[in-house]
């Protein structure tokens, strides 16, 4: 069986239904994967692009909807997400927040793994439990 490792604008495609042709070949791909046909993986790189285009100024999906989206979207088992509870929590973060999906991102695996993040962006602090795992470099550095 083929493995897969799906592009941005496989989902973006699918997501928008734009342009149109487009987007029903994306969803024959993704059927034939539902079919047993093939593999599809999504890396956890290929979700921030998604996010960062559809949350941005062609798109401007508010960021629930998105998320909302993104999630039923992922849900389908015939597709493997890469780091997929990370990206749940990231996504969830992301709904909540006004940071970058990034950072959300960051958040997540850190508190998933039990690791701290060096950052300069006082952004994280505003995604709330995942403080324990901060630390801002001008302030301390250990």
């Amino acid at each position: 069986m083929k493995s897969y490792l799906i592009d941005a604008n496989v989902i973006l495609r699918v997501l928008t239904g734009s342009p149109e042709s487009q987007a029903d070949q994306a969803a024959r791909f993704l059927v034939a994967a539902e079919n047993g046909d093939h593999e599809v993986i999504i890396p956890s790189m290929v979700i921030a692009e998604v996010v960062f285009v559809l949350s941005g100024s062609v798109y401007q999906i508010p960021r629930p909807l998105l998320v909302e989206q993104l999630l039923h979207f992922l849900s389908n088992p015939a597709l493997h997400v890469v780091e997929r509870d990370i990206i749940h929590r990231a996504l969830s973060l992301f709904s909540k927040s006004n940071v970058d999906f990034v950072d959300c991102y960051l958040a997540a695996a850190a508190s998933s793994e039990g690791r701290h993040i060096a950052t300069f962006d006082k952004d994280f602090k505003k995604l709330g439990d995942s403080n324990q795992c901060l630390t801002l470099l001008q302030e301390n550095i250990s």
